[in-house]
Parts: C-alpha cells; structure tokens; sequence
C-alpha cells in the first residue's frame, strides 16, 4: 500500500487502523522512563503519539501524509492538547537533531523504503537516540506473504535475525519477536497475517 493509497485511505476514514496504540508500546510501557521525549517517525493517523502525550511524553510526529498531519491538527486544537508538534515531511528528509529524543519509534515504515535508505534510517535512528534511549521498530520480513507475491508498494524486507544484528553491539535487547502475527484487519481489508520483526533496544 503505497503513499497514494494511504492518503486515500485516510480521507474516508478516520481511523484507518483503529484508534488503539501498538501493543508493542502499550505491553512495553513499564520499559519507559516517564515525562521525556518520544519521537514518532511515520505517526499516521497519530495513534502511538496521540497515545504517548495522553501518558505525559513530549511528542514529535513525523509523515508524509498530508491528510494525516491535517487530522492531527484538529485533534490537536480541538482537544486543546499540549506538548505535541507535527511534521510533513517524508521520514527519509528529516533532519535528526544530535541526540535529543528519548525514545524514537519506527512503527511498520521501514519497508516503504529502499533498502539501502531502511539501513540509512537505522543507523540514524541509532546516532540520534539519547544514552539509555530507546528505539522502537517493527518491520515487515521475508516470511511476509507480500515477499513473495511482490506487492507494490513495499520496498524493503528484513531477513531472518537481521534486524537484531543491527543492534548486536551498543544496544541492550530489551524485547525482540520475529514470527506471523494475525492482523484483525482494517479498512477494507479483511483479517490477514504478516510476517514481523519487533524490537525495543536501549542504548547503552
């Protein structure tokens, strides 16, 4: 599902995905320190940030959908809600500033990239992630179905154990899953499986 498809997506509902965090992050949360910054990189329709800023967290969201940065906006003003800024802008162009978020979160967008530019974000993320910081990734593997049916749309796909080689020196595992996960469905789209990679690493 491309960008295209996303913004369409988008516009006809509201919560594309439903209105609950990841369990990821929700099961995670005693890992957390309390009142820091949590940067979400590709925030959609904003259900992780909106989620985080409800507990506390400074948050920045970051996606390249207008329409979802638009809906943000109004849930924003409309809830008068603090502590929380947006950006437009492709996760790819965003300038990192040096070491200043608490907890970066790439939730389910790594595989909209190239390869090549889904290692370039790993190893920013990892530069820019304050000591004792947190990184927040679940990605899409070659055991996703989409692999091998070469679905549009997704570019890049994690081989077995690659994803935690990544963070094998200078990150403590804090949680780390690969396997199917069942999808509920959402959209128009029914109930389905994926292949994931999960992890909570913390810099050491």
């Amino acid at each position: 599902m491309g960008k295209e498809k996303y913004e369409n997506a988008y516009s006809k509902d509201k919560a594309f995905f439903g209105k609950k965090p990841s369990l990821l992050i929700y099961n995670h949360l005693c890992l957390f320190p309390k009142n820091v910054s949590f940067l979400d990189l590709g925030c959609g329709q904003g259900n992780d940030l909106l989620f985080m800023n409800k507990l506390g967290y400074k948050c920045l969201g970051v996606d390249s959908s207008s329409i979802a940065i638009e809906q943000l906006r109004k849930k924003i003003k409309q809830k008068s809600l603090k502590d929380i800024k947006l950006g437009h802008i492709d996760i790819s162009e965003f300038n990192f500033l040096e070491k200043s978020y608490d907890i970066i979160n790439l939730r389910n967008v790594l595989q909209y990239l190239e390869k090549d530019n889904s290692q370039k974000m790993i190893k920013k993320v990892q530069k820019y992630v304050k000591k004792n910081g947190f990184i927040v990734i679940s990605a899409l593997t070659i055991e996703d179905p989409s692999y091998l049916t070469k679905t549009k749309g997704f570019k890049s796909y994690f081989d077995k154990n690659e994803l935690l080689r990544y963070f094998a020196t200078k990150f403590n595992i804090a949680y780390y899953f690969e396997g199917p996960i069942q999808d509920k469905g959402h959209g128009d789209y029914p109930p389905h499986e994926h292949g994931m990679a999960m992890l909570i690493a913390q810099k050491k």
